[in-house]
């Protein structure tokens, strides 16, 4: 990856970024004792593990960023009509 995103395309930004808050995420989770990391910090119950689970779930690979010519809206449910 480039080191000045500038100099990037759009796609290579994205991963960029994307792994830049993965690699973050390690760093702050390094030394943690399992019951940190399950630990709920805030009133809506999100962990730490909660997010490092959206983070896996969320690749880039899962919303089509990997794959040339592929047309798809992760965000938008499909409806009950199609396909």
């Amino acid at each position: 990856m480039t080191t000045n995103p500038s100099a990037a395309d759009e796609k290579t930004t994205l991963l960029g970024a994307l792994q830049s808050h993965r690699d973050v995420m390690l760093w702050k989770l390094d030394g943690l004792s399992d019951n940190e990391i399950r630990r709920a910090m805030v009133p809506s119950g999100t962990s730490l593990l909660g997010l490092v689970k959206h983070l896996a779930t969320t690749s880039p690979a899962d919303t089509g960023a990997r794959r040339p010519g592929a047309v798809r809206n992760a965000w938008r449910r499909p409806h009950a009509s199609s396909p």
